[in-house]
């Protein structure tokens, strides 16, 4: 379920009854998602997501390994919020705007009041501070615009509330009012709900009296796999509903805006590799040209007056019979001219290694970077940090900033009628993997004709059901992940070849089975890592 502004009612009332908490540490998990590590009667952390594709805010329990270091406005929140009291958070009206009321102090360390306001608006969501007087001190919008906006939004400006177009759930007049003309949907009157929750609350309540129950006593419930506040028989606390949410969030989008802005970064550099492998590759089919250069030369050097300056000069061609006039440059000799000519054609003759060189060193970084950007779709956390500092030493990206040392990241390890089964998550695990760890007569699993990890089932003569599980946790871990029909070959590891030139997780093979499976995980437990 998307996070409406009715989501956002019961975050903030769970949120202020953990309330007055000191700030006590300020994360930053990716470029627009924070967490504050919160001490009030009990110690709490408050997540903040401001990026576009999955904008929320709500306490959490739950613990993130993927930290960055903090971005210059994270770096003064932190000099502003640290040891400050957030008193109480409040929202506007039922819309997706919250604002937390902090007192610190400032730069003179004087007692001053800041207002977090968080507007959770998709490309339109803004990350905004201002003092008491609403005067706009730093904010973050993740559509990078500061002033294409329909209100004035930037450092200097005074914060102005967005306009209100619809009445509040709350409000006992409108919603008499709607159920007294049931002929427009609830989204479309009452701020706060999507097509789905409106259809989902009227379900549940069909009068008026019914409708104020439901909102005051929500269900949070996940009912066949969706996030609902008013189906189910089993109503789970507000905070595990968010965090089950958020984590099925991570599932499918693992790291969020850091994993997006790296794929694009992958995908960029690596149609430079292949915009400069087609203009390499037009030089050298100009190799040709290198002959009409010679031939230019040639019959120059058949003029009687080669030491002459001369405009142009006529000449026989004796391979064809012609009498040709060339155009010169009067400023230089015919002789001069043949040199030059004769220069040129050496020139682009020892060019052509030069190019060949460079073409093949193009489509090794391509193939490459689509290897990695491949990886990155089923890499988990630790994986993807290893795929990360693997960019960083090839001097692809920068070395990201982290806290402390980068985890190391391990080959997963599934378990299945007392069989290991490994499954590798980024390159260097699927070479080591196979061409180290595993013995010849183990079998290597792959998803066919689709990047994805390589899955070694450690048993020299594993059951049907074990190769299919095994079967299944490739084609999860590729590009055929959720696919409802997937192809997976089954091969013994001794039969599996390295391609020449390529990376050691790219492989050939032969003899093998093709088991068709679902791309969905198999119901089988992660065992530990390797």
């Amino acid at each position: 379920m998307t996070f409406t502004g009715l989501t956002l009612h019961y975050a903030q009332h769970d949120l202020n009854a953990h309330l007055p908490a000191r700030v006590q540490k300020i994360q930053q998990l990716s470029k627009g998602q924070l967490l504050f590590h919160m001490k009030g009667k009990k110690a709490f952390k408050w997540y903040i997501d401001i990026t576009p594709q999955h904008a929320r805010t709500h306490r959490t329990t739950l613990s993130f390994s993927h930290k960055e270091g903090l971005s210059s406005l994270a770096q003064r929140m932190k000099k502003w919020f640290i040891n400050a009291q957030i008193t109480r958070v409040q929202q506007h009206g039922t819309d997706r705007v919250l604002t937390a009321e902090i007192h610190g102090s400032d730069d003179l360390f004087d007692a001053k009041t800041y207002h977090l306001i968080l507007e959770f608006f998709g490309k339109d969501a803004n990350l905004i501070i201002t003092d008491e007087t609403g005067e706009i001190l730093d904010l973050y919008r993740p559509s990078g615009s500061v002033f294409n906006h329909p209100r004035a939004v930037h450092i200097g400006a005074f914060y102005t509330w967005p306009p209100k177009t619809k009445a509040s759930p709350f409000d006992e007049t409108a919603v008499a009012e709607y159920f007294n003309d049931l002929t427009r949907a609830p989204h479309h009157v009452f701020e706060g709900f999507s097509k789905a929750l409106g259809e989902s609350l009227m379900a549940v309540a069909p009068t008026k009296n019914a409708w104020f129950e439901a909102l005051a006593h929500p269900k949070f419930s996940v009912v066949d796999g969706r996030f609902t506040l008013f189906e189910g028989d089993d109503s789970m606390a507000f905070v595990d509903w968010a965090d089950a949410r958020l984590r099925q969030i991570f599932e499918e989008t693992p790291y969020n805006l850091t994993l997006k802005n790296l794929q694009k970064t992958l995908e960029k550099k690596r149609a430079k590799a292949l915009k400069k492998i087609g203009v390499l590759t037009q030089e050298l089919g100009e190799v040709s040209r290198a002959d009409d250069f010679i031939r230019r030369g040639q019959l120059l050097m058949q003029s009687p007056d080669k030491h002459a300056k001369k405009a142009s000069v006529t000449v026989q061609d004796y391979a064809t019979g012609e009498t040709l006039t060339l155009k010169l440059d009067a400023k230089k000799t015919v002789l001069a001219h043949a040199n030059d000519a004769f220069k040129k054609a050496k020139k682009i003759k020892q060019s052509v290694p030069h190019l060949n060189r460079q073409i093949k060193q193009a489509k090794q970084q391509s193939d490459y970077l689509e290897s990695i950007i491949d990886q990155l779709y089923y890499a988990d956390a630790n994986a993807f940090y290893a795929i990360q500092d693997e960019l960083a030493q090839a001097k692809i990206i920068r070395p990201p900033k982290r806290k402390g040392k980068s985890p190391k990241a391990k080959p997963k390890v599934y378990e299945w009628e007392g069989i290991l089964i490994y499954v590798g998550q980024n390159h260097q695990q699927n070479a080591e993997l196979t061409h180290r760890f595993a013995k010849r007569s183990w079998r290597f699993l792959h998803a066919r004709s689709a990047p994805g990890a390589h899955v070694i089932v450690a048993d020299d003569d594993p059951s049907n059901a074990v190769l299919e599980k095994a079967a299944m946790l490739a084609a999860y871990h590729s590009k055929l992940r959720h696919s409802p029909k997937a192809e997976v070959d089954s091969v013994l590891v001794k039969d599996v070849r390295t391609l020449k030139g390529k990376p050691g997780s790219m492989v050939t093979y032969d003899r093998y089975d093709t088991f068709v499976v679902t791309g969905d995980h198999p119901d089988i437990p992660i065992k530990k890592s390797a």
